[in-house]
């Protein structure tokens, strides 16, 4: 898996802070009685390299995380590919890391730092305050939070993490796509600035299950959720463990639930100028869509795929 940073990190760049990842995505230290120790060595200095450098290109360090040293049990799991000293101990992987340090280290000094991203994804906060606390309980923040970004980086693209707080902080040139993920809760203040300021210049908005259902004294719930995205909705009643039915590339029916827990609310898109791509299974009513306006376009997710392997 790729190495996901689950900081938001845009944001401490913004407030001119400081931020050190934690690394422990450990690599795997081979045993020269392998086979395939060449392969093994090659891989975990790959992953090293990878790793390592995704902090840089996101302005902010790091510090590597020991899980232990080989052959102990720690928290039921045992790590049996550790060096004799930690999960860093191979001399080709150290220097790696030595190598990568003064690399980073001149670059950070010829020249300022600046994200190469286009995609903006949105966190929020405040929105865990009104969501299920007990396992089980909230299949979506979890899903929205962690799962999506995982999906985001194995597509390849390159996108920054942000508070929605900051958003008026933001430098709206720099982004064609913006990825609005648990902002349930979204006062008119912030409901404005996205209205005036982000759904311009072209730009695509992508928001996830139930934007704005919370936080706006005029209208909460399902008209709060319609007036932030533009799509007309309707709630599906009842709770429901949401499938979704779609078609890829093959034109063939697909079919993903995000988990076997009831969800509510659950909302379904009925915009006859919707553009459909996803439907509730055993019925017409949508569940992924997206619509275009003069200025820019937005996409609606009511339920997102559960990446697995998070």
């Amino acid at each position: 898996n790729p190495y996901r940073s689950r900081s938001l990190t845009a944001s401490l760049l913004l407030h001119k802070k400081l931020w050190l990842d934690e690394m422990d995505v450990e690599p795997t230290i081979p045993l020269l009685k392998y086979d395939s120790y060449a392969e093994r060595l090659r891989d975990s200095v790959a992953d090293v390299r990878r790793n390592t450098a995704f902090s840089y290109t996101k302005g902010a360090g790091l510090w590597y995380y020991d899980f232990n040293i080989s052959g102990v049990d720690l928290d039921g799991y045992q790590h049996n590919m550790s060096g004799s000293q930690g999960n860093w101990d191979h001399p080709i992987i150290m220097d790696q890391i030595r190598q990568m340090r003064e690399l980073f280290q001149r670059l950070a000094t010829s020249r300022p730092y600046s994200s190469e991203a286009d995609t903006l994804f949105v966190y929020d906060t405040e929105s865990f305050y009104y969501t299920g606390s007990l396992k089980n309980s909230d299949p979506i923040s979890n899903t929205l939070v962690d799962h999506n970004s995982l999906a985001a980086y194995r597509t390849g693209i390159v996108f920054d993490s942000i508070h929605v707080r900051d958003l008026p902080m933001v430098n709206w040139e720099n982004y064609k796509v913006v990825v609005f993920n648990n902002t349930f809760v979204l006062n008119q203040e912030q409901r404005d600035f996205i209205s005036d300021t982000v759904a311009r210049d072209g730009r695509h908005l992508i928001w996830n299950y139930a934007p704005g259902w919370l936080g706006n004294d005029e209208g909460t719930g399902l008209e709060g959720v319609r007036s932030v995205t533009g799509f007309e909705l309707e709630l599906i009643p009842g709770k429901l463990a949401a499938s979704i039915e779609f078609k890829d590339s093959n034109e063939e029916t697909q079919t993903y639930a995000l988990s076997q827990e009831f969800v509510y609310p659950v909302l379904g898109v009925i915009d006859p100028s919707a553009e459909l791509f996803g439907t509730f299974a055993g019925s017409s009513i949508g569940a992924i869509g997206k619509k275009s306006f003069p200025d820019h376009t937005v996409g609606s997710s009511a339920c997102q795929i559960k990446v697995p392997n998070p």
